[in-house]
């Protein structure tokens, strides 16, 4: 069996040497890329849920920033589940959702139905179904030639103010 000039090398050398030679296993590097989206995760979506549920079991008010918040139990969730104005909204909701769930479903189907399906005129209506879908990028990209433009660019007005540069300079 050959080995690699890098394997004898690390063969030769003293373990913890070795290892910085190796590199980094698949692990540690899985765990290098992943670690960041985790870490965002918990940062931006975990710990203001857990956070607001806990807030849910006191008296806070945003309106009373310095009055220090009590704790009240279930007592919140009794007013808000015993209301009647609150299960008439929540039935409202629920009605909404439900119509609003069952047209899109609908009329999805029924685009794909109709995309799938040849006949004449089939690519015209594939064409106008899918142009909203390439619009979007058409779009941002005309936003970003705004922001870019030599002229009257927001970019160009940016460095100019930080700076003190012509914006006419920048083209």
């Amino acid at each position: 069996m050959t080995q690699s000039p890098m394997e004898k090398m690390a063969r030769a050398t003293p373990e913890p040497a070795a290892r910085r030679i190796r590199g980094l296993s698949d692990r540690a590097i899985a765990w290098i890329f992943v670690a960041p989206s985790i870490f965002l995760l918990l940062a931006i979506n975990i710990f203001p849920l857990i956070w607001t549920i806990r807030l849910s079991f006191t008296d806070f008010r945003v309106n009373r920033p310095n009055q220090e918040a009590e704790f009240v139990g279930l007592r919140n969730y009794t007013r808000i589940l015993t209301d009647p104005d609150i299960w008439n909204t929540m039935q409202a909701t629920a009605h909404f959702l439900l119509w609003t769930i069952t047209l899109q479903v609908l009329i999805g189907f029924a685009l794909a139905f109709l995309i799938n399906k040849k006949f004449r005129g089939n690519d015209l209506w594939t064409t106008i179904i899918v142009l909203p879908m390439m619009l979007s990028p058409a779009v941002v990209g005309n936003f970003w030639t705004f922001l870019y433009q030599p002229q009257i660019g927001l970019f160009n007005y940016a460095v100019a103010f930080l700076t003190g540069a012509d914006r006419p300079d920048f083209r």
